[in-house]
Formats: structure tokens, C-alpha cells, sequence
């Protein structure tokens, strides 16, 4: 351990916390909580580093969070791309019907979660963070003396159940034992990838054709600047497309002028190649009954439409509220009993959705409206011709911006 984590593990009062799920939610809570004197345990299912589905694109509102985790210079650490403006297209029939353009209120960063979560777990190990990879969880059980988390080999126990598993159904239990969360309706696949070849400094690119779009931005990976390239399409969609990802981004392609003129200079690495079915945007339910509710952070809360650009932001932002929400209680009552954890987690429950209400439901009336062709059109050509609408709209899907920028 270094120098930094022995200072915070010399104040640890004895409070243990569980966090299932390694990624930016989980770690930002694992991070904000050692630095508040709480030992923690991170459970992650996988190892680092490692590529996610994501359109890795950083946004600034996800500064107050980095600062909290004592980390508000890794972007420029990790010599991340600055994107200062949009593109966004609407084609049908391969044939292009809108296309526009506009800088951003405050540019964000392009940084894979390659190096991103790889970074973030250095970050909390040095915080004094216990974190077991290859530990995917099994079961969760809670009563008036603690929760137990089970995985495949083991189990563990603690005071507070912190849940920051993704996109996918929750962990049995995570209600304290009263319920399990059924499976997102399989309505959405997401393809990502990372490919050398077209040249897009400081542009965010989106191409929108019915039934899919594709985002495409510069991103800094294991020191190489590549382009990752994240589609979205319906199920039946992904269908036409011969349920592949390179059938899918084809397909678009075919419809979409402007991303075929990227997609024909890519080359890609395989290694990112990743693809993901059966998820969903409904709305999940928050747990806080039982004697010892999880806080639920992240996507496994709820998920932001990928076209808004916020989910790395709001990942890290909702982490940072549920270990706060965890930190207050505590300090009111002295320690982490039954009652103060589930006073914890209705604050948290409750600032979540205070904070995220309004993005949340912008993102999800934007890719409604995008993935169909004649709304697409007549929406796209509107934010073109009215002065501020992109800046607008930009705002209207993310948390407050620095002003600093």
C-alpha cells in the first residue's frame, strides 16, 4: 500500500461497504467513500483493464465528480482529445436529408473506458480500496445485522450494499431479500468498436437512419488516438442487418452517405469489437425497503439514451451521490446500523431522481424522435435553422457545466 492509502486506511472507523460493479458508478462511490474514512470492497466481474460498450465520450459535467475523486486532472493525463463541436445527419433511402453543425457550449473529452476504468481502480486503490476482479456476484441478502454478497467462490459481509452493475438485470436480492429484478426487454442491441483511419479532430459525428444511428468520436486508448465508432439499433434492425456487428454498421452504411464515407477508410481493431442484445431504456426500480437497501447507481438505475452523450458523466455523478448519501448518514448517527443505511438510501433514491429526471426523459424523447426518418429530418433541420437550439439541447441532456471552461 502507498504512502496516501495507509493515511486513509489509519482512519478507517470500522464501517465496511460493498460495491458491486467496477465501473465509473462504482468506482467514483468506492473512491468518495475511502476518502471519507469507510473501509470498501469493490466486487468486479471482470478484469482491467478492459473494453465496454460505451461511446466514451466525457462530458464536462463530469468535472465536480473527477474533483471529488481527487482526480480532476485525468483527462489531461491521459492526453484525452478535446470535441468541440457536433455533426449530425438524417438520411433515408441513402439519401441525405439533413445534415448540421455546431460547436458546443463546453467541450468534453474522448477517453475509452479502456483507460478510463483502468485509471479510476489505480485511482481508489491508492485511496485505500479493496478491489477483487473476476468476482461476478451471484446472490445479495440483507438483514438487520448486514448484507452478504455471494460470488461464485465466496462471500462477503458488510455494513451497506452499494449496486453499480450496468445496463443488465441487478443481482437477486438487491431489496434486501424481497424481490428479484426480471431482465430487460430485448428490444435494443449496441455495437461498438475502435478503428484506424478517418480523421475527426474535435468532432462528435452522429448519423441517424430508421431503426439505428452511430456516433463516432476521437479517443485516446493504451496511448494511441484511434476513433471509436458505438451504433444502436431495434432488435428489428439488427435483424435486417444479419444480427453481426459489422453486418449492422454495413447496413448503415448503405442508408447513410456521410458514415459510409468513414466507414470506408476503417480499419478496425478487433479487440474492441464488441456487441451487446436485450437491454433496455424503461425505467428500473430503485429499491429502498427492506432493512438494508442497496444505493443503486449508474445505468443499473437507469440508462441514458447513448445518442445524449451524458452516460459516463451521469455514472460517475450518481457514484459519488450514493457514497455521499452513505457518508451523511453516518455522520448523523455514528455509524452504518440498518436505520441509517436505509435512511441513506431513500436520500439517495431521491437526488437521483431529482438530479437525473430531466436528462433522463430528454434523452429518451431525442432517440425516439431520431430513429424515425421524417421526425429525424424535420427535427434536425429545426435545431439547424433556430440560433441556440443545439446549445440547448446540449444542456438539456447533462448535469451542470463547469464555468471554469
Amino acid at each position: 500500500m502507498t504512502a496516501v492509502g495507509a493515511v486513509h486506511a489509519a482512519v478507517r472507523d470500522g464501517a465496511r461497504v460493498l460495491v458491486v460493479g467496477g465501473g465509473p458508478a462504482g468506482l467514483a462511490a468506492a473512491g468518495v467513500l475511502a476518502r471519507g474514512g469507510v473501509d470498501v470492497t469493490v466486487l468486479e466481474a471482470t478484469t482491467y483493464p478492459r473494453s465496454r460498450i460505451c461511446g466514451e465520450y466525457l462530458s464536462p459535467d463530469a468535472e465536480a465528480a473527477l474533483v471529488a475523486l481527487g482526480v480532476e486532472g485525468l483527462p489531461d493525463a491521459l492526453d484525452a482529445p478535446r470535441l468541440t463541436g457536433i455533426r449530425a445527419t438524417a438520411s433515408q433511402a441513402g439519401e441525405v436529408r439533413a445534415d448540421i453543425r455546431s460547436e458546443l457550449p463546453a467541450p468534453g473529452r474522448g477517453v475509452s473506458r479502456f483507460d478510463l476504468d483502468g485509471r479510476l481502480a489505480d485511482a481508489v486503490r491508492e485511496s485505500g480500496v479493496e478491489i477483487r476482479e473476476s468476482a461476478r456476484v451471484v446472490g445479495v441478502a440483507g438483514d438487520d445485522a448486514c448484507v452478504s454478497v455471494s460470488t461464485a467462490k465466496t462471500s462477503f459481509r458488510g455494513d451497506a450494499l452499494i449496486v453499480a452493475t450496468g445496463r443488465l438485470a441487478r443481482p437477486r436480492g438487491i431489496d434486501g431479500g424481497c424481490g428479484v429484478e426480471s431482465r430487460p426487454r430485448r428490444r435494443w442491441v449496441a455495437v461498438k468498436l475502435h478503428v484506424r483511419g478517418p480523421a475527426l479532430p474535435g468532432l462528435t459525428e452522429l448519423h441517424f437512419i430508421e431503426g439505428a444511428y452511430v456516433g463516432l468520436n476521437e479517443v485516446r486508448c493504451g496511448g494511441e488516438r484511434r476513433v471509436n465508432i458505438c451504433a444502436l439499433a431495434s432488435e428489428t434492425t439488427w435483424a435486417a442487418a444479419g444480427r453481426t456487428p459489422d453486418g449492422l454498421l454495413e447496413y448503415i452504411a448503405a442508408q447513410s452517405p456521410p458514415f459510409a464515407r468513414r466507414w470506408w477508410l476503417s480499419v478496425p481493431s478487433d479487440a474492441s469489437r464488441l456487441s451487446a442484445a436485450g437491454f433496455g431504456f424503461d425505467r428500473r426500480t430503485v429499491p429502498t425497503e427492506g432493512p438494508r437497501p442497496a444505493l443503486v447507481c449508474g445505468d443499473a438505475a437507469a440508462l441514458i439514451a447513448p445518442l445524449a452523450g451524458d452516460g459516463q458523466a451521469m455514472a460517475l455523478a450518481a457514484g459519488v451521490s450514493a457514497a455521499r448519501a452513505l457518508l451523511a448518514a453516518r455522520a448523523r448517527n455514528g455509524t452504518l446500523s440498518a436505520a441509517t443505511v436505509r435512511a441513506a438510501a431513500i436520500a439517495h433514491a431521491a437526488s437521483f431522481r431529482k438530479d437525473m429526471r430531466v436528462r433522463l426523459a430528454a434523452g429518451r424523447a431525442l432517440q425516439a424522435a431520431l430513429l424515425h426518418p421524417r421526425a429525424a429530418v424535420a427535427l434536425l433541420r429545426t435545431v439547424g435553422t433556430v440560433r441556440g437550439a443545439p446549445a440547448w439541447l446540449y444542456r438539456l441532456t447533462r448535469g451542470p457545466l463547469p464555468t471554469t471552461l
